[in-house]
């Protein structure tokens, strides 16, 4: 076996000392290393052109932003675990045992969702990358975004997001501890760390999918009824664990469901109703 694998002589003598030694003596380990190396590296520049290709957002779209993805990776859910909802489930239940149905808080009954679900990738960006909402749809829901913020404005106020940089988000416009006071007793645990930086929701203007805060019994509903999927970091680095990508709507009908989630997570961040 090794006179099969091992190097000529001549080319032993050009490698440094410590690898012309395993050349000689192991040389099939010397070849799976070269070949291991090579199909990481392989790896690691089509995993870097696939992050580029998700666009701006998060981190920068280049090297950089791609190395600190890298670094936490390995604390982010995996790609095939997005749509698993079991830990959500086991904080509901906690939540209803310790304190009720009403902190539960379950604004949601949706419809099924028809047809297959868009894909998702990336972790930071997080994208959907088919399926995307129409110029003229994604525009609604800036406006919608609007809106809200011009109806409550003491409660809300829309701003570039803090997260994602130039794309529109909504923010918390008074801290969550102050609009539970005025809230039905809902638990100030569960609002506490709801939405990071007080943004509540952005849109992504490339596809129209959008990130929103909500409560763990409404991301559920969201993600097994077809409208959504986990973030990555859901529940690390101070992401809420509930923290949810709603897909890009795809016809009015569609639109009016997002709408339905935006003002759930709206209610649950502030602990106020909203129309």
């Amino acid at each position: 076996m090794s006179s099969i694998t091992r190097l000529p002589e001549h080319i032993i003598q050009r490698l440094p000392q410590s690898v012309a030694q395993v050349a000689r003596t192991r040389p099939l380990l010397l070849a799976l290393g070269i070949v291991g190396t090579t199909s990481s590296l392989y790896y690691l520049i089509n995993d870097y052109f696939r992050f580029k290709a998700l666009g701006k957002g998060g981190v920068p779209n280049n090297i950089t932003g791609y190395l600190q993805v890298l670094l936490i990776t390995p604390l982010a859910r995996r790609q095939s675990r997005i749509t698993d909802t079991s830990d959500l489930e086991n904080i509901v239940k906690q939540i209803r045992e310790q304190e009720g149905d009403e902190a539960v808080f379950h604004r949601l009954k949706l419809e099924e969702r028809r047809g297959e679900r868009p894909e998702v990738r990336g972790i930071i960006p997080q994208r959907q990358t088919n399926a995307a909402s129409t110029d003229e749809m994604r525009k609604k829901l800036v406006s919608y975004i609007g809106s809200l913020a011009s109806k409550y404005p003491t409660l809300l106020r829309a701003s570039p997001s803090s997260l994602e940089g130039e794309t529109d988000a909504l923010f918390v416009q008074r801290h969550p501890s102050e609009a539970f006071a005025s809230s039905n007793e809902l638990s100030s645990r569960i609002l506490s760390s709801t939405a990071p930086r007080s943004e509540l929701t952005h849109i992504h203007p490339t596809e129209g999918s959008l990130h929103v805060s909500l409560s763990p019994a409404d991301s559920m509903e969201v993600i097994r009824k077809g409208w959504g999927t986990r973030h990555r970091l859901s529940g690390k680095l101070e992401m809420p664990v509930s923290y949810t990508l709603v897909y890009a709507p795809q016809n009015e009908e569609e639109l009016e469901v997002v709408r339905r989630i935006l003002r759930a997570g709206v209610e649950y961040v502030t602990g106020c109703k909203v129309e």
